[in-house]
């Protein structure tokens, strides 16, 4: 982490105040779209201690499903936001995106095993829920 308070300051101040604005959605989606793929290829500039406010502003750049998208689709080719990429396809419409992601990581945790056994429970695929069930065992 770099420790130039001020300048952390600043960069904090003018992502608080993008924020606040409330009009980001009304910027042309390429300047928006270069400013997200930045930020993701910073990794949220974490090491300016800016994480939270830039995971905000991240938030606030994308204005529809489109754009959302777009967003997952920066994250998941960074390789460093996979996970936070799937929830964004999940979330607009990309299931098959969503349970791809959680088939390739059931050997991380136990998480991915719950949350794609609930998937197929809610969606009435009890042979898909019971055979990832099995798998984690």
């Amino acid at each position: 982490m770099i420790d130039d308070q001020p300048e952390i300051d600043t960069i904090q101040n003018i992502c608080e105040a993008l924020i606040r604005n409330g009009k980001l959605e009304q910027e042309d989606w390429g300047i928006r779209k270069k400013v997200l793929e930045d930020i993701i290829r910073n990794k949220y500039y974490v090491y300016y201690n800016c994480g939270d406010v830039m995971e905000e502003l991240t938030e606030k750049l994308c204005a529809n499903r489109e754009e959302y998208l777009a967003c997952a689709d920066i994250m998941d080719a960074s390789g460093t936001y996979k996970e936070r990429a799937a929830y964004l396809y999940y979330e607009h419409g990309k299931e098959d995106k969503y349970l791809s992601y959680l088939e390739e990581h059931l050997e991380s945790s136990s998480k991915e095993y719950s949350a794609l056994i609930t998937y197929y429970q809610e969606h009435g695929q009890q042979e898909d829920a019971c055979r990832v069930a099995e798998l984690g065992l």
